[in-house]
Protein backbone atom coordinates (compact mmCIF):
# COMPACT_ATOMS: atom_id res chain seq x y z
CA UNK A 1 0.00 0.00 0.00
CA UNK A 2 1.21 3.51 -0.73
CA UNK A 3 0.40 6.75 1.12
CA UNK A 4 0.53 9.91 -0.95
CA UNK A 5 -0.13 13.37 0.49
CA UNK A 6 0.34 17.06 -0.30
CA UNK A 7 0.43 20.12 1.99
CA UNK A 8 -0.25 18.24 5.23
CA UNK A 9 1.47 20.16 8.02
CA UNK A 10 3.61 21.80 5.36
CA UNK A 11 4.83 18.46 4.00
CA UNK A 12 4.21 16.39 0.89
CA UNK A 13 5.36 12.90 0.04
CA UNK A 14 4.82 9.38 -1.20
CA UNK A 15 5.56 6.47 1.12
CA UNK A 16 5.33 2.71 0.67
CA UNK A 17 3.60 1.15 3.67
CA UNK A 18 4.38 -2.52 4.28
CA UNK A 19 2.14 -4.60 6.57
CA UNK A 20 4.09 -3.35 9.59
CA UNK A 21 5.62 0.12 9.47
CA UNK A 22 7.75 2.10 11.90
CA UNK A 23 8.18 5.83 11.35
CA UNK A 24 11.51 7.13 12.68
CA UNK A 25 13.61 10.20 11.97
CA UNK A 26 15.20 13.36 13.27
CA UNK A 27 13.18 16.09 14.96
CA UNK A 28 11.17 18.16 12.46
CA UNK A 29 11.68 15.58 9.68
CA UNK A 30 7.93 15.05 9.08
CA UNK A 31 7.11 11.94 11.14
CA UNK A 32 3.91 13.43 12.56
CA UNK A 33 2.90 14.70 9.09
CA UNK A 34 3.06 11.12 7.78
CA UNK A 35 0.91 9.84 10.64
CA UNK A 36 -1.54 12.73 10.28
CA UNK A 37 -1.84 12.08 6.53
CA UNK A 38 -2.56 8.41 7.21
CA UNK A 39 -5.21 9.36 9.79
CA UNK A 40 -6.84 11.81 7.35
CA UNK A 41 -6.89 9.18 4.60
CA UNK A 42 -8.46 6.56 6.86
CA UNK A 43 -11.03 8.55 8.88
CA UNK A 44 -11.15 11.94 7.14
CA UNK A 45 -10.35 14.17 10.10
CA UNK A 46 -8.07 14.61 13.11
CA UNK A 47 -9.95 13.73 16.33
CA UNK A 48 -7.98 16.35 18.25
CA UNK A 49 -9.29 19.12 15.96
CA UNK A 50 -12.85 18.04 15.19
CA UNK A 51 -14.78 16.65 12.25
CA UNK A 52 -15.51 19.82 10.27
CA UNK A 53 -13.54 20.62 7.09
CA UNK A 54 -12.60 23.97 8.67
CA UNK A 55 -11.07 22.25 11.68
CA UNK A 56 -9.12 19.85 9.48
CA UNK A 57 -7.95 22.78 7.36
CA UNK A 58 -5.75 23.89 10.27
CA UNK A 59 -3.35 21.16 9.12
CA UNK A 60 -3.02 22.56 5.60
CA UNK A 61 0.12 24.15 4.28
CA UNK A 62 -1.30 25.51 1.02
CA UNK A 63 -4.42 26.37 -0.98
CA UNK A 64 -5.27 22.66 -1.30
CA UNK A 65 -4.51 19.66 0.90
CA UNK A 66 -4.89 16.07 -0.26
CA UNK A 67 -4.25 12.54 0.96
CA UNK A 68 -4.59 9.19 -0.81
CA UNK A 69 -4.12 5.53 -0.03
CA UNK A 70 -3.22 3.52 -3.10
CA UNK A 71 -3.29 -0.25 -3.37
CA UNK A 72 -1.99 -2.09 -6.43
CA UNK A 73 -2.23 1.00 -8.71
CA UNK A 74 -5.88 1.56 -7.74
CA UNK A 75 -6.94 4.38 -5.45
CA UNK A 76 -8.32 2.92 -2.27
CA UNK A 77 -9.19 6.25 -0.68
CA UNK A 78 -8.60 9.88 -1.75
CA UNK A 79 -9.59 13.01 0.15
CA UNK A 80 -9.04 16.64 -0.81
CA UNK A 81 -9.70 19.89 1.04
CA UNK A 82 -9.71 23.26 -0.76
CA UNK A 83 -9.92 26.83 0.43
CA UNK A 84 -12.12 28.97 -1.80
CA UNK A 85 -13.57 32.38 -0.98
CA UNK A 86 -12.87 31.98 2.75
CA UNK A 87 -14.56 28.60 3.06
CA UNK A 88 -13.14 25.09 3.12
CA UNK A 89 -14.65 22.35 0.97
CA UNK A 90 -13.97 18.65 1.19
Amino acid sequence: MKLSFANVKGRSGDYELPAVSVVVGENFSGKSAILTALRLALIGYDPALGKTPGATWQLSGGAEMSVALLKDKDTHCRRTWKLAKGSVTK
